[in-house]
Protein backbone atom coordinates (compact mmCIF):
# COMPACT_ATOMS: atom_id res chain seq x y z
CA UNK A 1 0.00 0.00 0.00
CA UNK A 2 1.45 3.38 -1.01
CA UNK A 3 1.32 6.42 1.31
CA UNK A 4 -1.33 8.03 -0.93
CA UNK A 5 -3.61 5.01 -0.92
CA UNK A 6 -7.02 5.81 0.56
CA UNK A 7 -8.45 3.02 2.71
CA UNK A 8 -12.17 2.94 2.06
CA UNK A 9 -14.50 2.14 4.93
CA UNK A 10 -16.63 -0.99 4.99
CA UNK A 11 -19.69 1.18 4.41
CA UNK A 12 -18.12 2.88 1.39
CA UNK A 13 -17.19 -0.51 -0.05
CA UNK A 14 -20.80 -1.66 0.37
CA UNK A 15 -21.87 1.33 -1.70
CA UNK A 16 -19.30 0.38 -4.35
CA UNK A 17 -20.63 -3.18 -4.43
CA UNK A 18 -24.20 -1.93 -4.78
CA UNK A 19 -23.01 0.09 -7.79
CA UNK A 20 -21.48 -3.00 -9.41
CA UNK A 21 -17.86 -2.90 -8.21
CA UNK A 22 -17.02 -6.58 -7.65
CA UNK A 23 -13.46 -5.75 -6.54
CA UNK A 24 -14.91 -4.04 -3.47
CA UNK A 25 -16.39 -7.35 -2.34
CA UNK A 26 -12.93 -8.87 -2.59
CA UNK A 27 -11.60 -6.18 -0.27
CA UNK A 28 -14.29 -6.93 2.30
CA UNK A 29 -13.47 -10.63 2.00
CA UNK A 30 -9.79 -9.95 2.70
CA UNK A 31 -10.68 -7.84 5.73
CA UNK A 32 -13.32 -9.99 7.35
CA UNK A 33 -13.14 -13.58 6.08
CA UNK A 34 -11.01 -14.83 8.98
CA UNK A 35 -13.44 -13.43 11.56
CA UNK A 36 -16.38 -14.95 9.69
CA UNK A 37 -14.60 -18.28 9.35
CA UNK A 38 -13.81 -18.34 13.08
CA UNK A 39 -17.40 -17.53 13.99
CA UNK A 40 -18.80 -20.25 11.74
CA UNK A 41 -16.32 -22.79 13.08
CA UNK A 42 -17.39 -22.03 16.63
CA UNK A 43 -21.17 -21.93 16.17
CA UNK A 44 -21.18 -25.06 13.98
CA UNK A 45 -18.32 -27.21 15.35
CA UNK A 46 -19.60 -30.23 13.42
CA UNK A 47 -18.39 -28.64 10.19
CA UNK A 48 -15.28 -29.86 8.45
CA UNK A 49 -12.68 -27.32 7.38
CA UNK A 50 -13.94 -27.67 3.80
CA UNK A 51 -17.52 -26.94 4.91
CA UNK A 52 -16.38 -23.86 6.81
CA UNK A 53 -14.66 -22.58 3.68
CA UNK A 54 -17.78 -23.21 1.59
CA UNK A 55 -20.10 -21.47 4.04
CA UNK A 56 -17.70 -18.53 4.34
CA UNK A 57 -17.87 -18.16 0.56
CA UNK A 58 -21.68 -18.29 0.78
CA UNK A 59 -21.62 -15.52 3.38
CA UNK A 60 -19.73 -13.14 1.12
CA UNK A 61 -21.81 -14.02 -1.92
CA UNK A 62 -24.88 -13.21 0.19
CA UNK A 63 -23.22 -10.01 1.36
CA UNK A 64 -22.72 -8.95 -2.26
CA UNK A 65 -26.34 -9.65 -3.11
CA UNK A 66 -27.50 -7.73 -0.03
CA UNK A 67 -25.38 -4.64 -0.74
CA UNK A 68 -28.26 -2.68 -2.31
CA UNK A 69 -30.42 -3.20 0.77
CA UNK A 70 -27.66 -2.22 3.22
CA UNK A 71 -28.46 0.89 5.23
CA UNK A 72 -25.43 2.90 6.32
CA UNK A 73 -26.84 3.65 9.75
CA UNK A 74 -26.57 -0.10 10.46
CA UNK A 75 -23.42 -1.45 12.10
CA UNK A 76 -21.51 -3.26 9.35
CA UNK A 77 -20.21 -6.04 11.62
CA UNK A 78 -23.73 -6.74 12.86
CA UNK A 79 -24.96 -6.89 9.26
CA UNK A 80 -22.15 -9.28 8.28
CA UNK A 81 -22.47 -11.55 11.33
CA UNK A 82 -26.24 -11.76 10.83
CA UNK A 83 -25.61 -13.16 7.37
CA UNK A 84 -22.96 -15.54 8.74
CA UNK A 85 -25.32 -16.76 11.46
CA UNK A 86 -28.08 -17.38 8.93
CA UNK A 87 -25.77 -19.28 6.58
CA UNK A 88 -24.49 -21.42 9.48
CA UNK A 89 -28.10 -22.23 10.44
CA UNK A 90 -28.85 -23.12 6.82
CA UNK A 91 -25.90 -25.51 6.78
CA UNK A 92 -27.05 -27.17 10.01
CA UNK A 93 -30.55 -27.65 8.60
CA UNK A 94 -29.17 -29.13 5.38
CA UNK A 95 -26.84 -31.41 7.32
CA UNK A 96 -29.65 -32.60 9.57
CA UNK A 97 -31.78 -33.45 6.53
CA UNK A 98 -28.91 -35.34 4.91
CA UNK A 99 -27.98 -36.96 8.23
CA UNK A 100 -24.33 -36.25 7.64
CA UNK A 101 -22.93 -34.35 10.60
CA UNK A 102 -19.20 -34.94 10.33
CA UNK A 103 -16.36 -34.88 12.80
CA UNK A 104 -14.37 -31.69 12.64
CA UNK A 105 -10.93 -33.24 13.10
CA UNK A 106 -9.10 -30.93 10.73
CA UNK A 107 -10.64 -27.63 11.83
CA UNK A 108 -8.18 -25.62 13.90
CA UNK A 109 -10.26 -23.45 16.18
CA UNK A 110 -8.45 -20.27 17.17
CA UNK A 111 -7.92 -19.50 20.84
CA UNK A 112 -10.39 -17.10 22.36
CA UNK A 113 -8.75 -13.76 23.27
CA UNK A 114 -8.61 -13.27 27.03
CA UNK A 115 -9.83 -16.76 27.78
CA UNK A 116 -6.55 -18.10 29.14
CA UNK A 117 -6.29 -20.75 26.46
CA UNK A 118 -2.73 -20.26 25.21
CA UNK A 119 -1.28 -23.66 24.35
CA UNK A 120 1.94 -25.08 23.00
CA UNK A 121 1.71 -26.41 19.41
CA UNK A 122 1.62 -30.00 20.63
CA UNK A 123 -1.36 -29.22 22.85
CA UNK A 124 -3.41 -27.32 20.26
CA UNK A 125 -5.22 -30.35 18.84
CA UNK A 126 -6.34 -31.53 22.26
CA UNK A 127 -7.36 -27.98 23.17
CA UNK A 128 -9.40 -27.62 19.98
CA UNK A 129 -11.14 -30.93 20.65
CA UNK A 130 -11.96 -29.84 24.20
CA UNK A 131 -13.39 -26.52 23.03
CA UNK A 132 -15.42 -28.38 20.40
CA UNK A 133 -16.83 -30.73 23.04
CA UNK A 134 -17.91 -27.79 25.18
CA UNK A 135 -19.56 -26.00 22.27
CA UNK A 136 -21.32 -29.12 21.03
CA UNK A 137 -22.84 -29.57 24.49
CA UNK A 138 -24.76 -26.29 24.06
CA UNK A 139 -27.91 -25.64 22.08
CA UNK A 140 -27.38 -23.65 18.89
CA UNK A 141 -29.03 -20.52 20.35
CA UNK A 142 -26.78 -20.59 23.40
CA UNK A 143 -23.65 -21.36 21.38
CA UNK A 144 -24.47 -18.52 18.98
CA UNK A 145 -24.70 -15.76 21.61
CA UNK A 146 -21.66 -17.08 23.49
CA UNK A 147 -19.51 -17.00 20.35
CA UNK A 148 -20.69 -13.53 19.34
CA UNK A 149 -19.94 -12.28 22.84
CA UNK A 150 -16.65 -13.85 23.91
CA UNK A 151 -15.12 -14.61 20.49
CA UNK A 152 -16.32 -11.69 18.37
CA UNK A 153 -16.52 -9.27 21.28
CA UNK A 154 -20.02 -7.95 20.55
CA UNK A 155 -22.13 -6.33 23.27
CA UNK A 156 -25.62 -7.55 24.11
CA UNK A 157 -27.16 -4.71 22.12
CA UNK A 158 -25.00 -5.57 19.10
CA UNK A 159 -25.84 -9.27 19.38
CA UNK A 160 -29.52 -8.36 19.59
CA UNK A 161 -29.11 -6.42 16.34
CA UNK A 162 -27.31 -9.34 14.68
CA UNK A 163 -29.93 -11.90 15.69
CA UNK A 164 -32.94 -9.58 15.51
CA UNK A 165 -33.97 -10.36 19.07
CA UNK A 166 -34.33 -8.27 22.25
CA UNK A 167 -31.23 -7.45 24.34
CA UNK A 168 -33.03 -9.02 27.33
CA UNK A 169 -33.28 -12.28 25.37
CA UNK A 170 -29.56 -12.10 24.58
CA UNK A 171 -28.72 -11.64 28.27
CA UNK A 172 -30.92 -14.59 29.22
CA UNK A 173 -29.30 -16.83 26.60
CA UNK A 174 -25.81 -15.73 27.64
CA UNK A 175 -26.56 -16.45 31.28
CA UNK A 176 -27.84 -19.93 30.44
CA UNK A 177 -24.95 -20.61 28.04
CA UNK A 178 -22.39 -19.65 30.68
CA UNK A 179 -24.15 -21.76 33.28
CA UNK A 180 -24.13 -24.74 30.90
CA UNK A 181 -20.42 -24.27 30.12
CA UNK A 182 -19.54 -24.10 33.81
CA UNK A 183 -21.21 -27.48 34.31
CA UNK A 184 -18.94 -29.07 31.68
CA UNK A 185 -16.06 -31.11 33.08
CA UNK A 186 -13.56 -29.03 31.08
CA UNK A 187 -15.09 -25.67 31.94
CA UNK A 188 -11.85 -24.34 33.45
CA UNK A 189 -10.38 -23.38 30.06
CA UNK A 190 -13.15 -20.81 29.51
CA UNK A 191 -13.92 -19.93 33.13
CA UNK A 192 -12.33 -16.47 33.04
CA UNK A 193 -13.94 -15.49 29.74
CA UNK A 194 -17.48 -16.58 30.57
CA UNK A 195 -17.37 -15.13 34.07
CA UNK A 196 -17.00 -11.59 32.79
CA UNK A 197 -19.86 -9.13 33.28
CA UNK A 198 -22.32 -9.23 30.38
CA UNK A 199 -21.81 -6.03 28.31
Amino acid sequence: MTPNTVVRSDEALMTDIAEGDTAALGQLYMRHSQAVRAMIGYVAPAMSSHDVDDVTQEVFLSLGKAAKSYRHEALFNAFLFRIASNRARDWLRRSWVRGRFTKNDDLKIVSTPGAGMTAAPGQQTMLSQTIRQILESLTYNHREVLVLNIVQGLTCDEIADVLNIRPKTVRTRLHRARAAVLQHRHAAIWKDAISETTP
